[in-house]
């Protein structure tokens, strides 16, 4: 047990196939998340995805940089469904777009402060205006858009910590948000730091939610696809095909049939740093 007062456990992570997840039921992740608030203890919280783990061929850093994070969601039933298939013993399917939601609500609950960085201006004072509307306990943030150069970061930390939110969503592209976020962890006072990606986009509605027919199948990413086919061709659709035909393939024939261990980094990261 974690502190007496509370009676929280601490989040498990391990490593399986060369990638951290965490061990934990939603239920248990919010307890633990809500001790860290209140005791100023800080977490970063990060999701892999399927279609995440093609990156790490032509970004390596995506994948050396995450791994120093703290809490490592299955972004996605795809990939709870892949690692479950392989034995291994996770207990949400919890998406980052789910668990940022869960987060407000609990925020809500117990009147946390929060704070956007990331996406265009205008798409950010969507998604704070419609949090502020909806989450009447949430103290929030005016926040800033991800269109900032290096130099400029010292200057975003300082407003950050200005505020001094508890949370923190990071909506920039890979790696950026990564690189963000571990260069700058020991100098941010938030307590709990999310890299998001596009979730900015889906709390400003210019997204939509995957429905639930395509996350149960395990095939969010063609829901995306399907959505922006034009920009999602390469980095969604590939990639999700790549998965399906060579990675998941590989992994059987390499776990299963030849009883050897397997590594998803090993596998698109050829040569070490």
């Amino acid at each position: 047990m974690v502190g007496a007062k509370y009676k929280v456990k601490e989040i498990i992570t391990k490593k399986f196939f060369g990638l951290k997840f965490s061990l934990f039921d939603n239920k248990q992740l919010f307890s633990w998340l809500n001790f860290c608030v209140k005791n100023d203890k800080q977490q970063i919280v990060f999701g892999y995805s399927l279609t995440i783990l093609p990156k790490f061929k032509n970004i390596p850093q995506l994948y050396y940089l995450s791994d120093e994070f703290d809490i490592f969601l299955a972004d996605g039933r795809g990939m709870y469904l892949l690692y479950k298939f392989f034995g291994v013993p996770l207990k949400s399917d919890l998406s980052l777009p789910l668990f940022v939601n869960k987060l407000l609500e609990e925020g809500n609950k117990n009147k946390y402060s929060i704070l956007l960085l990331g996406a265009d201006k205008e798409t950010n004072l969507l998604a704070t205006k419609i949090i502020r509307e909806k989450y009447s306990n949430l103290v929030v943030y005016d926040g800033i858009d991800g269109y900032f150069s290096q130099n400029e970061e010292q200057k975003i930390v300082d407003r950050i910590n200005f505020y001094n939110p508890d949370v923190l969503l990071i909506g920039i592209s890979s790696p950026k948000k990564e690189e963000f976020a571990i260069k700058w962890k020991n100098k941010l006072n938030s307590k709990i730091i999310v890299p998001c990606g596009g979730v900015i986009d889906i709390l400003a509605g210019k997204k939509k939610y995957v429905p639930i027919f395509f996350k149960k199948l395990g095939v969010s990413w063609l829901y995306r696809f399907i959505q922006e086919p034009k920009r999602l061709f390469k980095p969604v659709l590939l990639n999700g095909l790549s998965i399906l035909f060579f990675l998941i393939p590989k992994m059987i024939f390499q776990i299963i049939i030849l009883k050897k261990e397997f590594s998803i980094p090993k596998y698109y990261i050829k040569n070490k740093r």
